[in-house]
């Protein structure tokens, strides 16, 4: 008889290999997490953009390039192919003054000489045998029916400079600002040698051209255009002391001369405008890096980069193009660019709002105090190493463009700390041509300079002068002689009572400008050179 075995004695059958069967499973089950976490990622990036753009348009940001600039038009066209026409028939010799003479030559701080009362045109190279009055008159002579269309054209400019954003941007083409430029300092040149010549009235006209200048294109917010009219409000500087210094000025046409020079307020405000325009620009340059190759941005920028500077770029090393072209850059255009422009408006966000507060204050001790914060408290995004953060090449030239040094060293985007130093320092300045146009308004009228400012307002001046440095009224004061005192608190934004001392020693005179004392002073004029027609 059969003995059946329990079912506890039965032998275990053996198991079969499942590493055949399982492995492409497994594996598409890594692939499959993979793709939802790369789809997540993806998706989170643009949720986040999206969110938090649509709430700061909810508070009046603008992102939208279009809507930034305004549109262009036929007239703003028409304006600046006549002004190019017109500089067309400067005389070629016009460049060795236009944008190198000065209005006051310093005689010692705190002191200075009339430049159009010099012997010589009192030019910043080094002075040739050509320089000579006689010659610039003959210049400005032939220049004369170009000067002629320029005031013209001057008296009514437009504001805006009639081309269209969005296809600036596709191209990244950067605005021809030459003519500007170049029709502000063959302005500045006439003005000099009217006062030369005594021609008030000719002098006058040309520093209402050159305000003109200023208010030219006002409504277009490009940063170049921008620190253009910065650079020709502190051109204006100069040659409008020169022309104060000036016997036989009527109230009236003190009058007009300070009516034409009100800028300053226009300029301060659109500081803030002209970095929503850099966060507009950016915006586009951004969206060109997601939609090309990292190849084809590095073409594009080497020849914008060579164009700027006059050298070539940087070349990044071999092992690093090639990771960043086959590997790095399809990922990032895949995952993370969204994430990128969010960080970059982010961190750009506090630095708009810092300009906005400063036009309310008007102060660069605080504007430089809080942007000088923000850079310091920067802290990178998590997991940095997914972001570009600084654009290859492109914001290795931005501070070229910005005149401001490179940012620091943690902080990634171009800092505009000196581009708005120079703003401030230039309106300050204008302020106190304002201030003194008054003073001797007042003099002419009352027979004697007044005690202080608030014998100016209203009857010569809306508002006591401002200090754009520190955000408190200009310091002034009579002194014994009938002379008075004029000064800014300067770069420090500490007064010392209107010393005109440079803070360190300059034995070897190097630094030349009257604005490089302890505190900004308005020159006391010092006796005429006994200019001669040489």
């Amino acid at each position: 008889m059969i003995k059946l075995r329990s079912e506890a004695q039965m032998p275990s059958p053996t198991p079969k290999p499942l590493r055949g069967r399982s492995l492409p499973g497994f594996l598409l089950l890594l692939v499959s997490i993979a793709v939802v976490a790369l789809v997540i990622e993806r998706w989170r990036g643009q949720w986040a953009l999206t969110t938090w753009k649509r709430q700061m348009e909810a508070k009046g940001e603008v992102f939208d390039a279009g809507r930034l600039w305004p549109p262009p038009s036929a007239r703003s066209l028409e304006f600046s192919n006549r002004l190019a026409q017109a500089l067309g028939q400067l005389p070629p010799g016009l460049a060795n003054y236009a944008g190198m003479l000065s209005g006051i030559v310093l005689e010692s701080p705190g002191h200075g000489r009339r430049g159009s009362q010099e012997p010589f045109p009192p030019v910043s190279h080094k002075r040739s045998s050509t320089n000579t009055w006689r010659d610039l008159d003959t210049l400005i002579g032939q220049a004369e029916p170009a000067l002629k269309l320029v005031r013209q054209l001057m008296k009514d400019p437009p504001s805006d400079m009639g081309y269209d954003i969005i296809q600036r941007l596709r191209t990244d083409s950067i605005p021809n600002l030459v003519s500007v430029r170049r029709a502000a300092q063959a302005l500045h040149a006439a003005a000099i040698n009217d006062l030369h010549k005594g021609d008030l009235t000719g002098a006058l006209e040309n520093l209402t051209a050159l305000s003109g200048c200023v208010r030219l294109y006002a409504d277009d917010p490009t940063l170049v255009n921008f620190m253009i009219r910065v650079a020709i409000t502190g051109l204006s500087v100069d040659v409008c002391w020169d022309a104060l210094q000036a016997k036989g000025w009527t109230e009236p046409q003190l009058a007009t001369f300070q009516q034409v020079c009100q800028v300053d307020k226009l300029l301060l405000v659109q500081m803030s405008r002209s970095m929503e325009a850099e966060r507009g620009i950016r915006l586009g340059q951004l969206a060109w890096f997601r939609s090309h190759s990292y190849e084809e941005w590095v073409a594009r920028y080497q020849k914008i980069f060579e164009f700027v500077t006059w050298q070539n770029p940087p070349h990044d090393a071999l092992p690093v193009l090639y990771w960043r072209q086959y590997v790095f850059h399809p990922l990032w255009q895949l995952l993370w660019a969204d994430k990128e422009e969010l960080i970059y408006l982010q961190t750009s966000q506090q630095p708009i709002m810092i300009l906005r507060e400063t036009a309310k204050h008007g102060s660069w001790l605080v504007l430089n105090q809080q942007m000088e914060a923000h850079h310091q408290n920067y802290c990178p995004p998590i997991a940095a190493w997914r972001f570009y953060r600084a654009l290859p090449i492109l914001d290795g030239f931005s501070g070229i463009i910005s005149g401001s040094p490179a940012s620091p060293t943690a902080y990634p985007y171009p800092v505009f700390s000196k581009a708005w130093f120079i703003t401030m320092k230039n309106l300050t300045l204008h302020q106190m041509v304002i201030a003194a146009v008054a003073l001797r308004r007042y003099e002419l009228r009352h027979g004697e300079l007044p005690q202080g400012f608030t014998s100016l307002v209203p009857e010569f001046l809306a508002e006591v002068p401002r200090d754009f440095m520190d955000g408190q009224p200009l310091r002034y004061r009579l002194n014994g002689e009938g002379s008075f005192v004029l000064y800014s608190v300067g770069e420090d934004g500490r007064d010392d009572k209107g010393d005109p001392l440079p803070a360190v020693s300059d034995e070897n005179r190097q630094n030349r400008s009257c604005w490089a004392g302890r505190d900004w002073v308005w020159p006391r004029v010092v006796a005429d050179a006994n200019a001669d027609e040489s």
